[in-house]
């Protein structure tokens, strides 16, 4: 399955250990902010989208309305260092199909990713 991931998330870390794990035959592509993830979602439609909880200087979910204005049928999956109570609740009360820990960002951790979209899909077929 060829996917276009776009990873919005302000630490450029994740983004080359997304790219690692995640581009086998995957496209990835990295947005560090708002105003990068809107630029690129007006040139692009990507398959998915993960979604940092923690921005700099910006709220995570208040970036949501504006990506479904653009695309509302992309799937977009909330990711975290370290998940709250309530989290997945709240992400999917603003638009977004789940929640998933960053933690070792591996074969796990793209088996997830994977099968959050997998059911997603799933889902809207129904």
């Amino acid at each position: 399955m060829n996917l276009i991931v776009l990873l919005i998330d302000n630490n450029e870390v994740e983004f080359i250990n997304a790219k690692k794990n995640l581009s086998n035959g995957n496209r990835i592509y990295w947005a560090r902010n708002k105003e990068e993830a809107l630029n690129f979602l007006q040139d692009a439609k990507p398959n998915v989208i993960l979604l940092d909880m923690r921005l700099e200087n910006e709220k995570s979910f208040d970036l949501i309305p504006h990506i479904k204005s653009i695309y509302n049928d992309i799937p977009i999956i909330m990711i975290t260092e370290v998940p709250y109570p309530g989290m997945s609740e709240e992400a999917a009360r603003n638009g977004a199909i789940g929640v998933k820990t960053k933690g070792s960002i591996g074969m796990k951790y793209i088996d997830n990713v994977f099968s959050t979209v997998g059911k997603f899909k799933e889902f809207k077929a129904r």
